[in-house]
């Protein structure tokens, strides 16, 4: 899993370098800076997220590349498709965010 974890993350790397190249992500007012584009491929209708890169270190979202890695590969231009309906990435990324929050308020007590 350590190896493909790296392939993906240099793969995400080279994706978000490419889109800096292309002048998507120049301008410092842009809101997309720091976010690379996800797009889902499940049963559903495809749907596009912008996802921010501190995901790259959360394990339900590895598992997804993984699949993503299986079922597409890793030579995608500017966008990365993973094999799974946009529910589910909505709730992966969720469960990330209530579990920093949830962090952030034990740290605080």
């Amino acid at each position: 899993m350590g190896l493909r974890v790296k392939n993906a993350a240099k793969q995400l790397q080279r994706c978000f370098h490419h889109l800096k190249r292309m002048k998507k992500i120049t301008d410092e007012s842009n809101p997309t800076r720091g976010y690379f584009p996800v797009v889902t491929m499940g049963n559903a209708e495809a749907k596009r997220f912008l996802v921010d890169l501190s995901y790259l270190a959360y394990p339900p979202f590895l598992k997804l590349l993984e699949e993503a890695e299986h079922e597409f590969g890793f030579d995608q231009p500017r966008v990365l498709t993973v094999p799974c309906d946009a529910n589910e990435l909505h709730t992966t990324l969720l469960r990330k965010r209530v579990m920093s929050d949830m962090t952030l308020k034990k740290l605080a007590t």
